[in-house]
């Protein structure tokens, strides 16, 4: 819809990126292998606000 609110939610980890519109209206989920860190570039012809979090992770063993 032109001109209204969408709201993104994107999760990036070391062997997947998932994409959630409008609360899981829609949603894209692919495995993807980086070679670097993964960046993420965001564009927009309005206004927007971005709110990015760094989730650090931990290594589960087992015994």
């Amino acid at each position: 819809k032109p001109n209204s609110e969408l709201k993104l939610q994107i999760f990036i980890d070391t062997s997947s990126l998932e994409i959630f519109i409008n609360d899981g209206e829609a949603v894209f989920t692919e495995r993807f292998y980086f070679d670097n860190a993964p960046q993420v570039w965001l564009t927009a012809k309005a206004q927007c606000l971005t709110q990015v979090y760094r989730l650090d992770g931990q290594a589960i063993t087992f015994e």
